[in-house]
């Protein structure tokens, strides 16, 4: 399973220590944090001790990719999560005391699943082709590469070059921009000495590490 991130939310309602009354939500406490520390919140906002003070969690929603432990009350990951599929699940969190009678509270969950890069930039077709004729001037474009990449952010955003060329040229023949992805004629071409060039260029996305996909250009020189 993909490790995923996730940003949590979690709006708290103070409990009330009266066996005659419902827990209400006189104090309402916004909290971002990890899941290590869901249990030391609930004892500092449950202070009481004996029936009334004992509480037990459990959850509804989440579509079962998210567990309690009705005792800590600590929350967990329990099915994989794909922030590409869904980013956000809303939870309810009920809370109920072992008074007689128990009384229960709920509190809303907000997980918002941060984006890792999981996902390699997937060129629009595996090989291209560009037909130049030998009257084509310098700056000339050939043709557009495209690549998507749903990651978030950097994750996603998706960065051209060329990295190999057959056959090789000094100076360099075409150019291709890093942004845009189109590739452009640096210089015009001699029918007579190459009739055909093959760039192998790729696309990076801006993660830690890279994730690189990979695709071909065929020029065909027309003459």
């Amino acid at each position: 399973m993909i490790p995923v991130i996730i940003k949590m939310l979690w709006i708290v309602h103070r409990l009330i220590d009266c066996q005659d009354l419902y827990p209400t939500c006189s104090d309402v406490v916004l909290v971002f944090f990890p899941l290590s520390v869901l249990n030391a919140i609930k004892k500092t906002i449950y202070p009481d001790e004996g029936p009334n003070g004992r509480i037990r969690y459990s959850l509804r929603g989440g579509e079962g990719r998210f567990s309690v432990d009705p005792v800590s009350g600590v929350v967990s990951v329990a099915g994989a999560l794909d922030r590409e599929t869904k980013a956000e699940y809303n939870l309810q969190v009920v809370a109920e005391d072992q008074g007689r009678p128990a009384r229960s509270s709920t509190a809303t969950l907000l997980v918002q699943v941060s984006d890792i890069n999981d996902n390699i930039p997937e060129f629009s077709t595996a090989e291209y082709l560009a037909e130049v004729l030998e009257t084509e001037s310098a700056g000339t474009s050939l043709l557009t590469l495209s690549a998507v990449d749903p990651d978030e952010g950097p994750n996603g955003r998706v960065t051209f070059s060329i990295f190999q060329q057959s056959p090789s040229s000094d100076p360099a023949v075409f150019e291709l921009d890093s942004s845009s992805g189109t590739l452009r004629l640096l210089q015009p071409l001699d029918y007579s000495e190459v009739q055909e060039y093959r760039l192998m260029v790729q696309a990076s996305d801006g993660g830690t590490p890279p994730l690189v996909g990979n695709s071909s250009v065929e020029g065909r020189h027309l003459g």
